[in-house]
């Protein structure tokens, strides 16, 4: 009878072994601009193959913003502030403001005007990545000359607008963006000289998704006016004129983050090429 008992004691440990075991479930997948996440059956919270505890939306305003930001944060910490929120989110020139991969991810990123607070309409569109690094390439291509060699070129944009062709084979885009120079023969980044402008630029769409350069013109520089497509888009370029000087601090942010960390990497290259 007890070697019975045994048994039966010792298949329910078995059992409740293998239902402890098992792996939470998901039950809902977020797609954003920023990535794709994951809500589990157990409560948490999965991004890139690593799990969080808690999923926070911390809102609030950036210095100097009448705009209503919103950071999405997936994290282990129980609690971050609104201040701690945007800096980590590339606001920051300060490495000590990012939290690492293990403490928290920013999932995702909303602004909305102080007029439309409660409706879900985003003031500034967000790009596919593809796009956004085609941009980007338009860009620093197009400004090439006017920086010298030798030293670092930053870029970073704001997306405005976007006029995607009836038969989906060209788009064309508006984007307000800064090129930033540094000097990084010292060991950190000095900032030498900026360009802030507004560029159209179009592409046409590849049969892969790609995405190839056609034609780049820059309103207040172009001699080559497209009067009807700058037409359209002047009540989109006042607007985002009236916020010139936020945008500008959100894109020296992002270009000294981008300054910042190539120093870093740097850096830590030579000292493993050293060991």
């Amino acid at each position: 009878m007890k070697r019975i008992i045994s048994i039966l004691l010792l298949v329910v440990l078995l059992l409740t072994g293998c239902a402890q075991a098992k792996e939470p479930e998901v039950v809902n997948t977020i797609s954003t601009d920023r990535m794709t996440y994951y809500e589990l059956s157990d409560g948490t919270w999965q991004a890139d193959g690593r799990i969080y505890k808690y999923r926070l939306e911390i809102p609030g305003q950036l210095p100097n913003s009448i705009e209503e930001s919103t950071f999405v944060y997936l994290t282990n910490l129980e609690n971050i502030t609104f201040d701690q929120a945007w800096k980590a989110a590339g606001f920051s020139s300060q490495t000590s403001d990012y939290y690492s991969e293990e403490d928290a991810v920013l999932v995702e990123w909303r602004i909305r005007s102080a007029s439309a607070i409660g409706e879900d309409k985003a003031v500034v569109a967000k790009p596919d990545n593809k796009l956004d690094a085609a941009i980007s390439d338009a860009i620093l291509t197009h400004n090439n000359d006017k920086f010298p060699d030798g030293m670092l070129v930053t870029e970073s944009h704001i997306f405005l607008a976007d006029d995607p062709a009836e038969n989906n084979q060209e788009r064309t885009v508006l984007v307000y963006y800064l090129n930033l120079q540094f000097n990084v023969d010292y060991g950190h980044p000095e900032e030498h000289k900026g360009i802030f402008e507004y560029a159209f630029i179009t592409f046409t769409v590849g049969e892969n998704g790609e995405y190839i350069l056609r034609d780049y013109k820059e309103p207040r520089l172009s001699s080559d006016y497209d009067q009807e497509l700058f037409a359209k888009y002047a009540p989109v370029i006042e607007t985002a004129a009236e916020h010139e000087e936020e945008y500008a601090m959100q894109l020296l942010t992002s270009c000294w983050k981008i300054a910042v960390e190539y120093v870093e990497n740097k850096e830590a290259a030579t000292f493993a090429q050293a060991g």
